[in-house]
């Protein structure tokens, strides 16, 4: 009787062991998500190389270390400024001009209380980022506040 119940013991003890490092993954993934955000998907178009005329344009990548471009307005007064911008159906997809290169791009939980939309959060490759290049990326038409350096 005292084997028996020996081996429930264990068995229980496997079982809670089990039970509660299922709970902590589930709390670790659900505490990443809140943290860091929504991975969002992006893809890599070209990069150009920086004209005397962008280095002297104010705000831009020379204020910001990426913003999106969110219309053919806004890609022609970019355009304006001496920098080289990729055409592309902003119905389909927004453009990200970025400074650095982008591994990836997160969308925080909850919204900008001042912009009314969620955080974005870029993760750059500085280390392979080449300073007289400036890249483009194609992201979902999704609404991010982007503008802190």
């Amino acid at each position: 009787m005292e084997k028996s119940n020996s081996i429930i013991c264990r068995n229980m003890k496997k079982y809670l062991i089990l039970i509660i490092s299922v709970i902590s993954i589930i709390g670790l993934l659900f505490l990443t998500k809140y943290l860091i955000g929504e991975k969002l998907e992006i893809s890599y178009v070209t990069s150009q190389e920086h004209t005397p005329e962008d280095l002297a344009a104010e705000g831009f990548l020379n204020e910001f270390d990426w913003f999106i471009i969110r219309s053919e307005e806004q890609r022609e007064n970019i355009e304006n400024e001496g920098y080289v911008v990729p055409s592309v159906d902003f119905s389909k997809n927004f453009l990200i001009i970025s400074r650095y290169k982008i591994s990836k791009l997160y969308r925080k939980s909850g919204c900008d209380e001042c912009i009314g939309v969620p955080d974005g959060r870029a993760i750059f490759d500085k280390k392979n980022s080449d300073e007289n290049q400036y890249y483009f990326y194609l992201m979902p038409t999704i609404l991010l506040s982007q503008g802190v350096p």
